[in-house]
């Protein structure tokens, strides 16, 4: 999803001209664009038949890992060490949900073997903020971290399906 604003030509219609917003929503590779406040009028109308629409800027994914930090040596470059607490901020992200997938795993990015976190590595579990405890067995190397969760905007309501999250270029030290 992204912010664009149009601009109606001035010599189209001059009680036209100005900002309308409207909301960007990508199917696929296709961007179809609603506009947020309809032109009603036929005038209106044929006026934004000229519009010139530009992307202002993009807004992130909704659920997203926005950043990953090393509690023990306070680095936010996607490094963790083994066996410390790790940080994770972003939103969505409170682990909840009763199918077997939901939880947090390291997805080795090389090799492809996945190492899933215990629950009670977990001693944070909020909506944005996470605190996870690095298993102390992983080996060193480039992982994915992936969450999996059934969590919404609403405590009352859980997803039918899992939602996986994915934050890439984590390195385990």
């Amino acid at each position: 999803m992204g912010i664009i604003k149009a601009w109606l030509k001035p010599t189209a219609l001059k009680s036209a001209s100005g900002d309308y917003t409207a909301v960007v929503k990508t199917y696929g590779s296709l961007n179809m664009i609603d506009i947020v406040n309809e032109l009603k009028d036929a005038l209106l109308r044929r006026a934004a038949e000229g519009a010139h629409v530009e992307l202002v800027n993009q807004l992130p994914p909704p659920r997203a890992i926005h950043s990953v930090k090393d509690l023990t040596t306070g680095r936010t470059d996607g490094s963790l060490t083994r066996g410390h607490v790790a940080e994770l901020r972003g939103s969505y992200l409170k682990i909840v949900g009763t199918a077997p997938a939901v939880g947090i795993a390291f997805r080795h990015a090389e090799t492809g073997t996945i190492v899933r976190l215990d629950p009670t590595d977990i001693a944070l579990n909020n909506p944005s903020r996470l605190l996870i405890t690095v298993p102390s067995t992983l080996p060193p190397g480039p992982y994915a971290l992936m969450l999996t969760t059934q969590g919404t905007s609403s405590s009352q309501r859980m997803l039918k399906e899992p939602c996986v999250i994915t934050r890439e270029s984590i390195t385990i030290i």
